[in-house]
């Protein structure tokens, strides 16, 4: 059965992470995403992310034996992704078309992937058996949160909560590392902080704080920790919520009076009531299904932003340069 597509009013109700990164990063992309469902192929790296988490979610449910046999499993779980008998978040979802270059690239994903699921069962087995009493290292996995926040929906995926005596971290996986300045700057640990308050503190955890957030490397174990948030933060978070929400809004109802209201979107993104890509394109296009329909609408739409770009930055060089003045320090 076909997916159910939300109603259109949801498309500025409803949030997740992934769905707000992807808005502030191209507003064209969240368009064939989230208002067009444009149909494409799932993306390589996404579709083995997918099903690395899912494998990493198994750990936390299943004893397996040893480090063999869960690379086991992965291998085959990945057959049943590569013959289309389920997709690649787990056993019972559908199969979804992935855009491999050759079969070969998927076929490699055999070994790759139990490689890196071996190193991830060692480096688990090694943590718990190093841990006393009390403590549970994925007291919950892919649990999925949903909660009303201030007027908005706000939804998501935790991969994994692991709980200590007095409280409780959250572990996001990668596929890689990010940079540290990044990791503390996103907004994905203040989803997870919003759902974990309104939904599983009180309901499951017996009260207990969540102390940090963390990512973590699935390929080496490295993780990288991010303190809760305060309350300054999550009203900060709260803004770039309703601003996402007010910018959706008045582009698919045409209301202006949102327009003002606008700080990291500029209003003359709006002023036709038109998602635009953000371009020249860069490293926000590396996964993106939708170049091609984003070549095609540059192709329709004036000067390359790129042409633009060179000009602005021609101009900006022939301005005048502050020079440094010499401070008068006596000799």
């Amino acid at each position: 059965m076909p997916k159910r597509k939300p109603r259109p009013e949801r498309a500025w109700l409803r949030f997740s992470y992934s769905k707000l990164r992807i808005l502030f990063n191209c507003p064209y992309q969240f368009l064939h995403m989230y208002i067009l469902f444009t149909p494409k192929p799932k993306p390589p790296i996404l579709a083995v992310g997918s099903a690395l988490h899912y494998l990493a979610h198994l750990f936390n449910k299943v004893n397996y034996q040893s480090a063999e046999s869960f690379a086991s499993a992965w291998r085959g779980f990945w057959t049943g992704v590569l013959k289309g008998e389920h997709g690649p978040g787990s056993f019972r979802e559908p199969a979804v078309p992935i855009g491999w270059r050759s079969e070969g690239e998927a076929n490699s994903w055999y070994g790759k992937g139990s490689s890196i699921l071996i190193g991830y069962y060692q480096r688990q087995q090694e943590l718990r058996e190093s841990l006393g009493e009390g403590i549970t290292i994925g007291a919950l996995s892919e649990r999925r949160m949903g909660c009303q926040w201030r007027g908005l929906s706000l939804v998501g995926i935790m991969d994994r909560i692991d709980e200590y005596p007095d409280y409780v971290r959250i572990i996001d996986l990668k596929m890689g590392k990010d940079d540290p300045v990044v990791v503390a700057s996103s907004l994905q640990p203040l989803f997870y902080q919003v759902g974990y308050e309104k939904r599983l503190r009180t309901q499951v955890f017996g009260g207990k704080p969540l102390r940090e957030f963390a990512t973590e490397n699935l390929f080496t174990g490295e993780q990288m920790p991010v303190p809760a948030a305060g309350p300054e933060q999550l009203t900060a978070f709260a803004r770039y919520l309703h601003e996402a929400s007010m910018y959706i809004r008045a582009i698919l109802t045409q209301d202006k009076t949102c327009l003002a209201k606008l700080a990291h979107f500029h209003p003359r993104d709006t002023n036709d009531f038109q998602f635009y890509p953000k371009l020249p394109r860069g490293l926000h296009c590396k996964y993106c299904s939708y170049t091609a329909e984003c070549a095609a609408w540059e192709r329709d739409h004036g000067r390359p932003p790129r042409d633009l770009w060179v000009e602005r930055l021609a101009q900006s060089m022939q301005e005048p340069v502050p020079t440094q003045q010499t401070l008068p320090f006596a000799t």
